[in-house]
């Protein structure tokens, strides 16, 4: 019976060691709600349109590359316990070409962000502002599956502090870039979106320079023709998972079928705050 009890709390200890770094990593999700926040002195409608832009984010490419890194992680997981290490250099290679690809439509849909949610029924003025804040983010867009897929990559190997590390420490420089560009510049309310997009590539850079110094095995390679196909495997188990979330965060985030409560300032707020919350349980499941 000791016996058994001394093997659950090491379990646990094992579980915390990793669970906790990864959770502290995840509350940088909260960042684009506070960006959100730092907006409001621009009026009603424009943290309204922000709110909203901020959800078309999430459903239209935050879910799908959330839900594809499922995919990557039990993949890679497997071939790294198998000490397969090359492979999991190549799944990662794969996983960036894939939402690399998946970058192009996500494209077009932000730049018609305005008109489709006019074609949705949304206020012509908070679908402006919406539109305007989407626009913004399209220099970062490349950026986010690069970051994800990183963090899942060290995270597969049990590396989960230097995610920790580099989450938030971009997360709280970003808050200042945005409070210093949307106050101190001309920039405005285009400042908030922007600085989201040089949130995505500072998280990109920066676990790109340092993860191949982090690794304790040779998982990382270079670029490989054999990275261009094999895609099958990752696309069976993050398919499901990635229409499994969409369809989460569509639920969560009613703005497409309430018109009245998408031009509220707290009605805006709140639907982003029950979102921060749920997505932080997804990621930890």
């Amino acid at each position: 019976m000791a016996d058994g009890e001394a093997t659950v709390w090491a379990e646990t200890g094992v579980l915390l060691r990793l669970a906790i770094p990864s959770s502290l990593a995840n509350m940088t999700l909260g960042v684009s709600f506070c960006v959100v926040l730092m907006i409001s002195q621009f009026g009603t409608d424009a943290i309204a349109g922000a709110g909203l832009g901020l959800m078309w984010v999430n459903i239209t490419a935050q879910s799908l590359f959330v839900g594809s890194q499922f995919g990557l992680g039990a993949l890679s997981a497997q071939a790294f316990g198998a000490r397969n290490h090359r492979r999991v250099g190549l799944l990662l290679q794969r996983q960036l070409l894939m939402n690399w690809v998946l970058c192009v439509p996500i494209a077009c849909i932000w730049f018609w962000t305005e008109e489709l949610l006019l074609a949705l029924g949304q206020p012509p003025r908070v679908s402006a502002f919406a539109g305007q804040f989407v626009r913004w983010q399209l220099p970062g867009l490349p950026f986010m599956p690069v970051w994800m897929g990183l963090m899942t990559f060290l995270r597969s190997q049990g590396l989960v502090r230097l995610p920790m590390v580099v989450s938030l420490v971009n997360g709280a420089l970003g808050l200042l870039l945005c409070y210093g560009m949307t106050r101190e510049t001309a920039l405005g309310f285009a400042g908030a979106p922007l600085s989201t997009s040089a949130i995505h590539f500072a998280q990109a850079a920066t676990l790109r320079y340092l993860t191949p110094r982090a690794l304790a095995h040779p998982t990382w390679i270079q670029w490989e023709r054999e990275g261009l196909h094999g895609w099958c495997e990752l696309i069976t188990i993050g398919l499901g998972n990635s229409i499994g979330l969409w369809a989460e965060w569509c639920v969560a985030q009613p703005a497409f079928c309430r018109r009245a409560a998408s031009s509220t300032c707290l009605a805006s707020c709140m639907r982003q705050l029950t979102h921060f919350t749920r997505c932080i349980g997804l990621l930890l499941v």
